[in-house]
């Protein structure tokens, strides 16, 4: 799961803090991917995947549960990261030295971090974060946890949850079935052309992105584009895995997922001159022919496993 080899190197925070998290403690990550197939389009955005919880401990062993906060931020982490369960926190990208170019120290941006350990004495924090693992301290720590400078007065505590391992998770080919088998619910679940329905609504996405102005047009692209071809690249990925461990042939959907990657990256730029008032009919023809790709790669996984 080498990020720089990828066409997207990163989906969304979520997905790729569990994609580091499980690298990091050894297990499979590919194995917990085909919930992808069931991305979808909700007229203004792509899924923003998450791992399900269930299929995780399934899958892993893991479980994972909302954590109550009612003290201290920095209490409630030493209390779990500090036990060896990793804690999933809201974060602000303004404290994070790992945005350096983006957010950091200029932005707010709200995304998902996993605390792995905190030492209050020292003000440093460990965590993991997209597929950055490393720490921040000073300024950055006491900006994270609220400290300083102090929470509004309308401040609520930040979602958080608790991960916890448990021992008897599948090896080898009984993980390969098991993911068999949640790929399939997936497929089952997968939602109409997503990219048609994309098409249908461009025109006023177009306008609204025109009327924002330059600033408006990234967060839509990692709404839409992003997600989608990040999500259809993982699916490639699992389609492979899952392939190579159960001896199936997947190359013809592996492919499919390969062109949705790169066409939506491609899409990317051509949606970029279409918001500063280019021609949205050929792009609106180019999303529709990623639907085509889309149907390809699922009717395959279909017949690879069903």
């Amino acid at each position: 799961m080498d990020g720089p080899h990828r066409q997207w190197p990163e989906t969304n925070c979520y997905i790729d803090l569990w994609l580091s998290l499980l690298s990091l403690w050894g297990e499979e990550p590919r194995a917990m991917l085909g919930f992808l197939a069931a991305t979808g389009y909700a007229g203004d955005q792509f899924t923003f995947g998450k791992p399900p919880h269930p299929e995780l401990e399934l899958l892993y062993g893991i479980r994972v549960e909302e954590m109550t906060v009612y003290r201290s931020l920095e209490a409630h982490l030493g209390t779990h990261a500090n036990a060896g369960r990793p804690v999933l926190m809201e974060a602000d990208s303004h404290w994070m030295p790992d945005t350096q170019g983006t957010d950091y120290r200029h932005g707010h941006t709200k995304t998902t971090i996993g605390v792995l350990g905190i030492d209050p004495a020292a003000a440093r924090l460990t965590y993991i974060h997209n597929r950055f693992h490393g720490s921040l301290a000073g300024d950055d720590y006491r900006g994270i946890l609220w400290q300083e400078p102090a929470p509004p007065s309308n401040w609520m505590p930040p979602f958080a949850e608790v991960v916890e391992r448990h021992a008897g998770a599948p090896r080898g080919r009984q993980l390969a079935e098991a993911a068999k088998v949640l790929l399939l619910r997936h497929l089952d679940r997968a939602p109409a052309d997503p990219f048609a329905a994309m098409a249908d609504l461009l025109a006023t996405e177009m306008e609204q992105l025109r009327l924002g102005g330059p600033e408006a047009f990234h967060p839509w692209a990692f709404a839409t584009l992003r997600q989608a071809g990040a999500a259809f690249e993982l699916l490639g990925i699992h389609a492979s895995w899952l392939g190579a461990e159960l001896g199936r042939d997947t190359a013809e959907a592996t492919e499919a997922c390969a062109r949705l990657a790169s066409g939506c990256k491609a899409l990317q730029f051509r949606a970029a001159r279409a918001a500063r008032g280019g021609d949205t009919g050929v792009l609106s023809a180019s999303i529709r022919a990623l639907g085509e790709d889309r149907g390809i790669a699922l009717a395959s996984l279909r017949k690879a496993f069903g």
